[in-house]
């Protein structure tokens, strides 16, 4: 298959958004500190569910969901990444071509034509 110059371009350009966008991604994961929300990255408090506490007021055990005084693991919103990677590819793809169509179209509809 023989591409052209724009569909090589195009592809160039792919490549190097979706490289981009994993690095900023990557960028994001490791250094932000725990308690921190981003765009790609948010990090979600170390939770034990239905844990037995004593009530100091009245010493009788409790079941209640505590939040653990450790670090808080990160978590990826891979909604928000796939909508911020996907999007301007398909606008790209699918827009650029139409517009590209269109505009040879008008123009082929208004060219003389030659006897």
């Amino acid at each position: 298959m023989k591409l052209g110059g724009w569909a090589r371009l195009g592809l160039v350009s792919t490549i190097l958004w979706i490289g981009a966008v994993t690095m900023l991604v990557v960028a994001e994961y490791h250094p932000a500190d725990a308690g921190s929300q981003s765009t790609f990255v948010n990090y979600v408090p170390v939770m034990e569910k239905n844990a037995t506490v004593v009530n100091a007021a009245t010493g009788k055990e409790e079941q209640m969901d505590i939040i653990l005084n450790v670090p808080a693991s990160p978590t990826v919103n891979w909604a928000s990444v796939l909508q911020f990677l996907l999007v301007p590819i398909a606008i790209i793809w699918g827009v650029i071509p139409t517009i590209s169509f269109l505009y040879r179209w008008i123009r082929a509809g208004f060219a003389e034509r030659s006897p």
